[in-house]
């Protein structure tokens, strides 16, 4: 039997994909599309997983055409999708239009988000090109980039050592005074938001948090009181290295003897998920782990995302996104927490020093992933990378 693209016909997935495109564009014809039955939905979002463009090798989001994208998340996808909407109607905060949401049942969970393309390039790529960098500084961490493409864990080893010697690079925020100013104004949309309950940590209208934060449990809570929040954070701790939980109690206790302010926090708000265009603030994607959470959070988890990326400090220490705010004491308890916590810790004598260094530099980035490691070259390299929008 002859394929239906011998004949010329266009493919069954190529032919969901107009159809998606034109109910998309007409309100009546998308209302009466999120009428039909789950199943058939979830078949035809599987169909367009594969027809789409994926937006990296390793994503399991696709582009599709008519600025739509579609995602595919390992877990419920309506928490995601209920942050992202509350967003939305709340502030003023750019992100992706919810258009469909649905979960699928087996084994695993899993399901589906089609929401719109937000075009644009990630943080990392802005604070990339705005670096300024010697000669020196630019051919080893293009060894570095180099090393990792390979494999060559040898090659690696010498490119990092060559980096280690050398002193920070430094960032030209001369083009950057607009988007500091979005920057700004999105985070006090953000923390201007008032919880239904001042005293509880939990996601939005009750749910447990997802956290993005060494490695799991990637659940916690609900929690009734910041308390039970602290308390449980600092039990994940410990383990191979219980001998320092001394000196993690004497960095808790002034965190655990504040009471601080709830603030809805986004919780995972690193250089990819942060979208620019034209030296503005275009968009804020993947909310999956945002929830109520201790004023401090968000600029504790940002600094977790910033280990060995002194850009993204100077980046940041230039935005001053959370104003006159200071988070000494809860930085330098979850920075001791992470050396004692999942797959963060460091449980040799290195990670015996349990001060917190405004920089961390590049010597502890091979404890974190690969992505981390590729995060770093992508700083100093300016390569064309992924497609820009959300992903």
């Amino acid at each position: 039997m002859q394929s239906m693209k011998a004949h010329g016909r266009p493919s069954p997935g190529n032919v969901l994909l107009r159809l998606i495109c034109f109910a998309s564009r007409c309100k009546l014809a998308w209302t009466l599309w999120c009428w039909f039955p789950r199943t058939v939905r979830l078949a035809c979002y599987r169909s367009l997983e594969e027809a789409g463009l994926p937006t990296h090798a390793m994503s399991k989001v696709v582009k599709l055409p008519c600025g739509l994208v579609l995602k595919r998340v390992n877990r419920s996808p309506f928490p995601e999708a209920a942050n992202t909407r509350f967003v939305a109607e709340r502030t003023s905060v750019p992100v992706p239009r919810i258009l469909d949401v649905v979960e699928g049942h087996g084994p695993e969970p899993y399901g589906y988000i089609l929401m719109t393309w937000i075009e644009g390039e990630p943080l990392r790529a802005w604070i990339a090109a705005h670096s300024q960098r010697t000669v020196e500084e630019m051919t080893a961490h293009a060894q570095l980039q180099e090393a990792m493409d390979s494999g060559n864990m040898e090659a690696l080893e010498a490119a990092m050592g060559e980096i280690r010697a050398l002193p920070p690079p430094r960032l030209d925020m001369s083009e950057g005074r607009e988007l500091a100013d979005d920057l700004r104004e999105a985070f006090r949309g953000l923390r201007s938001l008032s919880p239904c309950n001042p005293c509880a940590i939990s996601g939005l209208h009750g749910r447990p948090l997802s956290t993005a934060r060494c490695g799991g449990p990637s659940m916690l809570g609900p929690f009734s009181s910041q308390d039970d929040f602290k308390d449980t954070v600092f039990s994940l701790a410990g383990g191979a290295v219980a001998y320092r939980l001394p000196e993690l109690r004497r960095l808790a206790a002034p965190v655990r003897a504040k009471m601080h302010r709830v603030c809805f926090t986004h919780g995972d708000l690193h250089d990819g998920n942060i979208l620019v265009k034209d030296g503005r603030l275009v968009g804020i994607i993947d909310w999956e782990h945002a929830g109520w959470y201790p004023e401090y959070w968000e600029a504790t988890m940002m600094e977790y995302h910033m280990m060995g990326r002194p850009l993204n400090h100077q980046f940041w220490d230039d935005v001053q996104p959370f104003g006159t705010l200071c988070y000494d004491a809860e930085l330098a308890l979850e920075y001791a927490l992470w050396r004692c916590t999942g797959t963060t810790t460091i449980a040799d004598a290195r990670g015996d020093d349990l001060s917190c260094p405004r920089y961390v530099r590049i010597s502890f980035v091979p404890r974190l992933s690969l992505r981390g490691l590729l995060d770093c070259a992508d700083e100093a390299v300016v390569a064309q990378g992924p497609m820009k929008g959300n992903f």
